[in-house]
This record gives C-alpha cells, structure tokens and sequence, in this order.
C-alpha cells in the first residue's frame, strides 16, 4: 500500500493571494480564455467566482483525477471553513469532463456523489456544476480539449436529472427501487413518509396489543416498563412502543437476528454483574467496588448478616426478573418486527433505514438468512452498478450510518475511485447512529467499505476562511483544552488529535471575541433555570449585550456585508469587507448584523426570546414544530370538521373548543347563534344572510327554507354588538366549504387544504387568533403545511377521515413532526440548535446556554442503549422488589422513578466517576460495567465536538455568556462547557466594562486574541431592523374593482378566467371546478351514487396508476396481475361506497372501455418509449403580465422524459359526452408546456397532449402557441 500525507505550506507564499479574501479565486492564475459570454441560443452562460483550492485540496483533487491512477481511497479531512465541499466539487467535475470527452455521453452515470443531509446533498449539484462552467472558462478542461457552452449545457441538464447524486438515503432509494419486488414488494414503496410510518408503528402496537397470543405479554411488559403517566413522574422514559421501535431500529442499523439481539442483553446483564452469581455477596461487593472504591467496599464488608441476606435475595430476584423481561421483551420484538415487514409491504412504506437495510440484506444474504434471493439475478445487478460507477464521492463522510456504510460498499469494486471528505472533530450524530469510526479507519489504514485500498492518498485541509483571526485563535484554544483531552474529547472510541485552524482571514480592530458577564447569586447552580432565567443572569446578560453592542456599533457592520451568504458554509467565497472607522461610518451606511443565538438544548428558547424581546429585538425560532403553530392546527381543525360539517357535535367542537374558537373575534363569539340553531352551519349562515351558502345544493337539500334573516350580532356583558367583520367572513368560508361535499371527498387532501386555506383567508388571520405571528411566517407556515400533506399523501388517496387520523399523532406531538421553515427576512435574531447550525454560519454567533452540565442527569432512565456496538436493557421495574439499602448508592439496587438521590440504584446508574485507582493526582475515571462506561464516553466526547461545531459557525464575533467569578465546588471543566471558556478566555483577569488580551504562553503572538467583558454602551432597548407589517383586514368575497387579476392560476382555469372573469371568478377564489356548459352524459352509468367528477377522479387515477407501472399487453387485455389490483384499489378508494349492482356497471366501463381505449393509446406509446415516467408531478411557475407577477400551479397527470431528452406531459380526462370545449384545453396545454420549459430550460423541446378516454377516444396534440397563456391573462386587465 502506498500511502501520500501531504504536508501544510503557509497560505501567504502564494502571490496570487489577497490576504483580506475569504476564499481567494483562481481567475488571477487562470485567465478566462473561454470568453463566449452566450450559448447557441442566446442565453448567457453562467461564470462562476468558485474558491481557490489550498496546496492541501489541490493535492488531494489532483491525485483523484490523475488519469494514470486507476483506482484508489482519496481522503481529505477538513477543518470546519476550509472548503471541503469545494474541493469534491472540482473532482467531480473534473472527472465528468474526462467521461465526457472520452466518448461517453452519459458522464453522470459513473459519479455517485452523496453526502449525509438534505441541506449538504442539495449543495453536490450546483458546487459541480460551478466548477463545470470555472473550469470552461479558465481553459482547464481535462486533456486540453474543447467543449462548447451547449454541451456543457446538456451535461449540466442530465447531471440534475440523474438519480446517484443526492443524500445517502436518496441514492440507496434508487437502488431498492431495482430490488423491491425480489424482497417482497409488490413495487417501489414510498420511502421515509413520517405520517405513515407513524400510523404503521401504532397499528403495530396496537395490533399486538390485540392479539391473543402477544397481548398478555404486552401488558406484562407494561407493567415492568411503565411510562412517565403511569407513574406520575416528570421525567420521561420511553413508553413499551417507543422501546419497541427503538430495538427493532437498533436491529436495522447493526442487521441483528432477533437472537443475536438476545445475546447482546444477555452480555450485558452478565457484564454488570461482573460474571458473579446473582444473589451472592461477591456479586454486591465486585459492583460496589467497580463503581464507588475501596470506601464504599468496606461498608459492604460491615454489613450484618441479615441485612446482607436481605440484599442478596433482593439482587437474586431482581437478575432472574432482568432475564425473564428480556426473553419477553425479544419475544414481542420479534412478532412486532414481523408485523411491521409484513405492514410495510402491504401499505407500500418503509423507512429510509429500511431502506439500507434491505438493500444490505439483499447483497448479503446467505443460506442462513430468511430471505430468498435468486444468486444469478443478484449478481447481475451489483454488477449492473459497479459496471456503472467508476467514481464514487462521499462528503460528510464521519456522519454515514452504519447500515448506511454496509449497503453502499455492496455497490463499491477495488476497481473504482473513492473520494471520502469529512472532519472526524464534527462527528455530532452518534446519538443518530452515526459511525465515525469508519472514516477513522480510512484516515489512517486506508480501509473503507470493506477494501484495503492499494493506493491511499490522505490529506488535511486546516486553512479557515470563514472567521477573522481572533475567532480561530479562541477556537484553538477551547479545543486545545478540550477536544485531545481523556476525559473530555478524547473519552470516547474516537481517537481525536487537534492541529490548530490556520486563519485566513484578515484581523479587524473591532474585538470579535466577547463575554456577556453576570454575577451569579447564592444557590443558583450551572444550567439550572434560575442561573439561565433569573433577573440579571445569563439571558438577560446576552440581551444587554447584543443591545448595546448593535447600538455602539460594535457589531454592526457595512450595508455590503449584512446579508446572509448563500454559499457553502464550509467555503465562504465572499468576505465582508474591511471595517471602516467609525467616525467615517454614518448611520445610513449601518445595517443591522445578522445574529443567531446557537442553543445545545432547546430548554431555554423561551427564556432568551423573552429577554432579548425585552430590548426591542424581534425574534425567529427555527425550532419550533409546524404542528404547534396556531394557522395549521385552525387548518387541520376545519379538515376534520369537513369530514361531516353537518353533524352537530362536530361544529359545536369547531365553533366552542377549536383553535378557531379562540380571540376576541374567533368563533365562540357566534356561539349564541349556533346553539339557536341547533349547531347547523347552513342554518347559521342562512340565518345570518351570508351570501356565501346561497345557492348551495346541498344546504337547500339539508335545510329547506323559511329561515328568516337575524342581525350579525353577539352577546356581550354590555348587550350585544355586531359580529366581529373576520367571525362574519370565516363562518361565510365555512358554508362555502360545507358545499359540493362529493367533489372535496373526491379530491386529494392537500388540494382540500389548500381549498381551506384560501377560502378562510387563514393567511391574513381573520381571527385574530394568531397575532403573534407575522404575515410572512404564517403564509410561510400554511405553504408548508400544504406541501407536507402532499408529500405524505403521495400518489394514493385518502378521505378526509382517513389523512386526519395520519396527522392525529403530530397534533397530539408536534415534537415528532416537521419544523416549520422560518422567515428570517424580518427578524433581527434567530434561534437554533447547533444541530441545525451544522454546515451553516453567519456573521455573529451567539453561544446560548454553555453551563449546562454535558454529564447524565443523575437520575437519568434510559431502557435503552443503543449507542454503542452493545446494546443493553435496563431492568424491569413493578416496585415489587424489596427495598433495601446498597453502600454508596441513593436509591438501593434499582428504583428508576425515585424523586430524591444522585443515582437510581447499584443495577442502572449509567454515569458514575470514581478517582484515580493508582493514588496520582491523576483525573477521575468513569466507574460501572462496560456498557455504562462506553454509552456515557460517547455522549461526553460528542458534547465536546459540539462545542466546537458551534464556535465555528462565527465569521465576525462570538459572544459568550460566563459568570464573573469561577466556583469548582459548582463546576469543573470536564463537566461544563462554561468552565473551558472561562479559563481559555481568562474572564477571572478581563475587567467588566473593558479588553483583555489572551496569550498562549508558548506562542503568545500566534495564538494571542482579545476579550472584550460587556465592553459596549448601555441601552435600556434597542431597534433594529424593518417596522413590524400590519396585517391588513381581508378583502370581501366580491371585488369592487374595474379589473381583476388573480394571485394564482391553473392551467385548466386560465382560458374560462380570461374568457369571462364574472361567471367564474368566485368559484375560483373558493377553489371550486370552473364547470363549462356540457352536454348530457351518454354513458350508461350510476350518476345517482357517483358523480360524474367523482367518474372522472376514479378514471383519473386509473389510467395515472397503469401507466407508471410496467405492465405488459397481456395484463392490460386481460385485466390481470397488476392491472386488476389497481383495478379494484381505486374502486375501494372512490366507489367504495356502492352498491354492488351499482360497482359492477362502473367496473365494466373501466375494464371494458377505458383500460382497453389506454392499451391501444398512443398515450401508451409515449409511456413505453419514454426513459422515466412521473404521476402527478408539480408544474409551477411564475409569469409577469404588465409588472403583475401571478403564480401559475398545475400538475401533469404524466410527465414523460424521452431517450432523446425531450418531455412530453399528458392531460388524461374522462369523456362522458362529446367535447366542445377545445379552446379552453388548448390553452391548458400550453401553459402545462410553458411551465415544464421553465424547470427544464428554453432548450428543452416539450410536447403536451390530451388524451380522453370514454366517449370517442382521442388524443389531442397542443398547438397553440405558448404566449397564450399571457395573452389570456393581459385579457383580464
């Protein structure tokens, strides 16, 4: 093996470098000789500014390119700032150009590229495709060769097209999709749907719980789990089904066998009884002694016989209760993990752990293994996608899983190249099942995915652009501390070094490193909410701060450095300028700096808000659930209300104990009026004269007449007064809602929402019950709301009834569901987790919360442990064993839900420290069995790389919050963040009010930086930012205005809008089908029972479901194998409710007409020629029309790409009678293809067509020209 490490070379030596540059480019070495400002068509071509690669990155990325290497392991591990990203930006791009130019037309096939995150993974494409257009323009093209900007083009489109770039999840999806149906799918199942998996893993329970075989089990395994309810206890511990799923989890992540499972607990109870015989004063004194020394050993020696008897005979019944629990507890495991296989292929879902793990037991099956696979076609496949993939880049590399790592290395040969780019000092997600010690491995032996590479090539990256000087040399110096340390960093599996971080950056005279100081009372202890909350503490000291420190402008800096980067975090390209002299400086030139406050845990968000809310700052938490917020739990309130708006009970919840109830103007104000008519909502609106229920079929049909018209009153303590203008417009909303039942029951749940939404004005707060919230994160809130409706309900559908119960749980427990996205633009601060802050940064960081204790709360509960290659259970627990007393520990042997005491007993204390054995002044050790020991190392070590993580998301200041004064009978600095940073920053010698200097002793000019101690101006508040936006009272339902322009459209609704505004300008408003004249029906079916809209969904779907499946001529002739399990599928789903008189004449007009008519299509033709086919896929889009911008929504039923790279998009509809009404489709099509040539490009050649299915089947092909769509929208003004 051979084996290159590269050496550091100071940054300065190269000439080209400006050293004020936050990530210098390399236009200065490389003139741009391809100067073609235009494509073929016009276009301007894209010149990228990319980064410059140290003499590091650049050995690395020339090493993996050279083309004399034909395979090898190419690692670069990087200091946070240091472009990691950057550098497999270039490889990547670099190695499709040589693919390319080589003959290959399809370079993207051989790069599988992929990282750990969404966020991460969303960056692989555009950083390659910078690096296309940088390399065509400096003339650096591999092999000297020419390549035109339109061939550059076409790689870049096929590039964003290709399924191996995106998250690990996402490229292991692409494989399962090949291998489904050889382990037990009937096809591709939707992966890593939260609402359903959610559903799936309660009905699992459930179901068990049922059984009559498992539930007594269940609730024998209940009692010896209780949950926190149960129990009365605030502390929570996870509940028998959180456990289950957390076990079958663990057994995905490790591929464990039920029995293997059972072998790893049984280790572990024999590990805490260190291999002694329970119920035997040797096993008591051996874990007395492993846990507390010599002192706590001899009070056990003291004790009296009896009391010794006692003890033992406790700890005997407690051993033989652990195992019994266990082979319970592995028993209901393994029927839960059956139940959930078999529940998972029925419903079409699975977990993205799933997901790899299926495709690792597919690779890896053997004899011995459960699942049947065909060798021969195994083969063929992993052949399939070795033969495809020469190049392999993973970026994130210390956060892949580990069955993450085992099912890609199935798709890995010796033969390939593999770029590996991470920081084993950011390795923040173990507690995710992150496994670092892979890419360790690699770093040093030059192993990964199970080969030994022959050639191994490693690199370090420790140049930081990103944070000014006096940053880095603080960040070195709380790592220096912190992260080698054995009982810090340096206490888990990983073997951490530290080199220090190399700035790049130029030094300001403004002091970036800063201490908000606050003197600590008398009992307030680190962490506790008083030390965080209390008046003049640890809030309240970072609130005055950043006031005063905006107000001085300390922090503020020019208006051409304030905006957040939109560029890789990890490689900040742009640098803020230098700082100019105050007195030079003049108040319009300021702008307010961007601010995020980082939080380890979210404990005391609230306390921060309110205290820096208290100074004038506006606030944005980015942690706050989406189910929580008050809009979409008012949507999701009308949804369920929607399952049956006529019962009474319903509306009567809706109206008195809803979110819509709630306000000076919410419903509850329309309560007396409701109760008169006995909670009917037609009766109501009817009663009330609201113009919105008029002419309802279904509420003249529900209500009849005679109702005479009431003043819109409330009753008040004064008497009564009008009803509140936003209670009259919502109740007019749900009347509107509450009609045309059969449409909104047919139609899919996320366009229902959207209909809700809309129709209440929910984004304007008619209410008032959302006040706290502006305008822009409530829109931005429902938006959100809606596309997670229509992620988890895919291509299937759901009644209303149905999806509310999928989104019950997430009611129930917002924590489990999406955050909402935050609408940072008006904010002055935001707020989050340094988890969420992975990858990103910003100009000035606020450390929240940094005196918390890193150790396990003392009488921590976990059942669980699954953080380390063991996995242990705890004991069962029913208060059935006898209490007694145990040397040296609180709470006996076991008492997990004890209220007093540092431990919860001998048996389960998993953190406990006991001093150095060998009588040094050596630092304490972590005491206990090994499994204790190992779990507790890996959360400590973990903590400390956070702390890291976090300090390095600053470009221009930190700010810190520390006492004045260091008390070690409080806290250390193995236990405490805060106590590293008081010591490394020297707060004991810096005066309040003032700067200090901290010095390295041994490089005190290298490593030296300034501290400043609430060194700003006092401010009583302070204001920044824009004026808050008031929300402006919502428009009536009919608009006064000489012209009218809608917000949206949809493709079908752009022709009758323009065609006449009048007619259908309110069914469009209330999300209402814009229904033309037709003729009458000519086919013979049951209109009574179903719809002709609801026909038209049923035949909709149909043909949607055949023609994304591969089904053969045979199966569509015949009607069999999959064709007739779609066939009856969307029967159950649409016509469930029938007869079955009445469902046998709507099944033969399907499989005798349309199924047939679809078989002999040339919508079919176009299907089967096509390279990849998409089911409803998004069409949006937005078009100016005389400055106006309206947004154009609409959806493909079938969108087809072609061998050739052109699209075709297919309307599919129902034709019950003859069409006339081409003029309207025509249009439609149209704008379906100016749409699609907007996400695709002008170059893109798309064709759209119309294919009807029943009367006359026919296909139409769009011929109008694509500006009607403008043409028909200039008509409306």
């Amino acid at each position: 093996m051979s084996n290159v490490t590269g050496n550091d070379s100071e940054f300065d030596s190269d000439p080209t470098v400006d050293p004020d540059s936050t990530a210098p480019t390399e236009t200065t070495d490389h003139p741009d000789t391809n100067s073609n400002s235009e494509d073929s068509t016009g276009d301007p071509v894209p010149t990228p500014d990319v980064p410059k690669l140290d003499d590091q990155q650049s050995t690395i990325v020339d090493e993996f390119c050279d083309p004399s290497v034909d395979s090898g392991l190419f690692v670069l591990s990087s200091h946070p700032g240091a472009g990691k990203s950057t550098a497999s930006g270039k490889a990547a791009a670099t190695q499709l150009y040589r693919h390319y130019l080589a003959g290959d037309h399809t370079p993207e096939r051989r790069l599988l590229a992929t990282s750990f995150s969404k966020e991460d993974a969303a960056d692989i494409v555009p950083d390659i495709v910078d690096w296309l257009w940088a390399l065509y323009h400096r003339d650096e093209i591999p092999t000297n060769e020419t390549v035109s900007a339109d061939e550059i083009r076409n790689i870049e489109r096929r590039l964003r097209q290709g399924a191996s770039i995106g998250t690990v999840d996402g490229v292991l999806r692409s494989v399962f999709d090949s291998i489904a149906t050889d382990v037990g799918f009937d096809g591709m199942p939707t992966v890593g749907n939260k609402a359903l998996l959610t559903r799936l893993r309660i009905d699992c329970y459930e179901e068990l719980g049922d059984d009559p075989e498992y539930g007594p089990l269940v609730d024998q395994l209940e009692v010896a789990y209780p949950d926190s309810n149960a129990q009365e206890v605030s502390e929570y511990v996870s509940s028998l089904r959180e456990m289950l799923e957390e076990a079958l989890l663990a057994c995905r992540e490790r591929k464990l066998s039920i029995e293997e499972f059972r072998t790893d607990l049984y280790a572990t109870v024999n590990d805490v009884y260190a291999g002694q015989e329970a119920g035997s004063p040797a096993a008591i004194h051996d874990a007395v002694e492993r846990a507390c020394g010599p002192d706590a050993t001899a009070e056990v020696d003291a004790l009296e016989t009896d009391e010794m008897t006692a003890l033992t005979d406790a700890d005997e019944q407690l051993h033989n209760e652990w195992l019994a629990a266990i082979d319970q507890f592995c028993e209901l495991l393994g029927a839960y993990r059956e139940r959930y296989d078999d529940l998972t292929r029925q419903r079409g879902v699975i977990a993205h752990v799933d997901c790899a793990y299926w495709v690792a037991e597919y690779f890896t099956a053997d004899d011995d293994h459960d699942l049947d696979v065909d060798d021969d076609r195994r083969e063929r496949v992993r052949e399939r996608f070795q033969d495809q993939i020469e190049s392999v880049i993973v970026d994130e590399a210390q956060d892949v899983s580990e069955i993450q790592y085992t099912a890609l290395a199935e798709l890995v040969a010796s033969d390939m190249k593999l770029f590996l780019a991470g920081d084993l000092k950011q390795s923040i997600y173990v507690w995710r099942n992150a496994h670092p010690k892979r890419f360790q491995q690699a770093i040093r032996d030059g192993v990964y995915f199970g080969i030994d590479w022959d050639h191994h090539v490693h690199e370090q990256a420790r140049q930081n652009y990103r944070s000014r000087p006096d940053i880095v040399a603080a960040i070195n110096a709380v790592a220096e501390e912190t992260l080698p340390e054995p009982d810090r960093g340096n206490l888990g599996e990983l073997d951490i070094t530290f080199s220090p971080l190399q700035a790049r950056r130029s030094s300001t005279e403004r002091t970036n490193v800063h201490v908000a100081q606050f003197r600590r009372r008398e009992n307030e202890y680190p962490g506790t909410e008083d030390w965080v909350t209390g008046e003049g503490n640890e809030a309240q000291a970072v609130a005055r701060v950043l006031a005063g420190g905006v107000e001085d402008g300390t922090f503020v800096t020019t208006d051409d450095t304030n905006a957040k980067q939109d560029t890789d975090a990890d490689a900040s390209i742009s640098d803020p300028t230098d700082e100019i002299d105050d007195e030079e400086t003049t108040d319009a030139e300021k702008a307010s700096p961007p601010i995020t406050v980082l939080f380890p845990r979210t404990k005391y968000m609230g306390a921060y808000e309110q205290a820096l809310e208290s100074r004038g700052f506006s606030v944005g938490n980015e942690r706050i659930p989406l189910f929580e917020t008050t809009a979409v739990r008012m949507a999701v309130a009308v949804l369920e209300w929607l399952i049956d708006p006529f019962d009474p009970e319903r509306t009567k919840r809706l109206v008195t104990t809803s979110p819509l109830s709630d306000g000076d103007e919410g419903l509850r104000a329309a309560s007396s009026a409701f109760q008169r008519h006995g909670w009917a909502i037609e009766d109501v609106a009817r009663a009330l004269g609201l113009a919105a229920s008029d002419g309802g079929d279904e509420l003249e049909h529900e209500t009849g007449s005679g109702i005479e018209t009431e003043p819109e009153t409330r009753t008040t303590e004064g008497g009564t007064e009008p009803l509140p203008e936003g209670t009259v417009r919502v109740l007019e909303g749900l009347a509107a809602l509450a009609t045309d039942l059969p449409r909104r029951r047919a139609d899919p749940v996320a366009v229902v929402a959207r209909d809700v939404i809309d129709v209440l004005g929910l984004e304007a707060d008619p209410l008032n019950c959302d006040m706290a919230t502006t305008k822009a994160q409530r829109v931005a809130n429902l938006d959100a709301f809606v596309a997670t409706v229509e992620e988890w309900e895919g291509d299937d559908r759901y009644s209303l009834e149905q999806f509310t119960e999928l989104l019950s749980p997430f009611i129930e427990n917002p924590d489990d569901g999406p955050d909402r996205p935050l609408v940072d633009d008006d904010v002055d601060i935001v707020f989050k987790t340094v988890h969420q802050m992975k990858g990103d940064q910003d100009e000035v960081i606020v450390l929240a919360d940094p005196a918390r204790s890193i150790g396990l709360y003392k009488r921590t509960t976990d059942r669980l442990i699954t953080t380390t290659n063991r996995i242990g259970l705890a004991p069962p627990w029913n208060g059935a064993i006898e209490r007694v007393d145990v040397p040296g520990f609180d709470n006996g042997l076991y008492n997990p839900f004890a209220d007093s005491g540092d431990d919860i007993g001998l048996r389960w204390t998993l953190e406990r420290w006991r001093p150095s054995t060998d009588g040094s002044d050596g630092p304490d050790s972590l005491a206990g069995p090994e499994l204790f020991q190992r779990a507790c190392a890996e959360r400590r070590a973990e903590s400390w790389r956070l702390l890291f993580v976090a300090m390095s998301r600053a470009q221009s200041h930190l700010v810190v919050p520390l006492p004045s004064t260091w008390h070690p009978e409080y806290w250390n600095l193995r236990d405490h963040w805060a106590g590293v940073l008081h010591d490394a920053f020297d707060v004991g010698h810096g005066a309040p009010g003032g700067t200090h200097t901290v010095a390295d002793e041994h490089d005190a000019e290298e490593a030296s930086f300034a501290v400043a101690v609430n060194d700003v101006g006092w401010v009583e508040s302070t204001t920044i930012g824009s004026d808050p936006v008031e929300t402006p009272r919502l428009p009536p339902l009919e608009s006064t205005s000489e012209s009218w322009l809608p917000r949206f459209v949809r493709p079908s609704t752009v022709h009758p809008l323009s065609d006449d505004p009048e007619r259908y300008a309110l069914d469009h408003l209330m999300g209402q089908a814009l229904h033309t004249d037709s003729a009458s029906p000519e086919i013979d079916l049951p209109y009574h029972a179903l719809g002709p809209d609801q026909i038209g969904q049923l035949t909709h779907d149909l043909v949607r479901r055949i023609a994304t499946r591969n089904v053969t001529t045979k199966e569509l002739e015949t009607v069999s194998g999959p064709v007739a399990s779609i066939l009856e599928n969307c029967l159950d789903t649409y016509a469930g409710h029938l007869s079955d008189g009445d469902r046998a004449v709507v099944h033969s007009f399907l499989a005798e007409t349309v199924i047939p008519q679809f078989a002999m299509s040339a919508l079919r033709e176009r299907v089967d020629r096509a390279e990849a086919v998409y089911g409803e896929t998004k069409l949006e889009g937005v078009i100016t029309v005389d400055g106006v911008k309206i947004e154009v929504r609409g959806q493909g039923d079938i969108v087809c790409r072609h061998p050739d790279g052109s699209w075709t998009v297919d309307d599919v509809k129902v034709a019950l009678a003859a069409i006339t009404d081409a003029p309207r489709y025509q249009v439609q099509l149209a704008t379906y293809e100016w749409v699609l040539q907007q996400q695709l490009g002008e170059d893109v050649t798309v064709r759209s067509y119309l294919t009807y299915f029943g009367v006359g089947d026919t296909t139409v092909e769009q011929k109008t020209a694509a500006t009607s769509l403008k043409f028909c929208l200039e008509k409306l003004l």
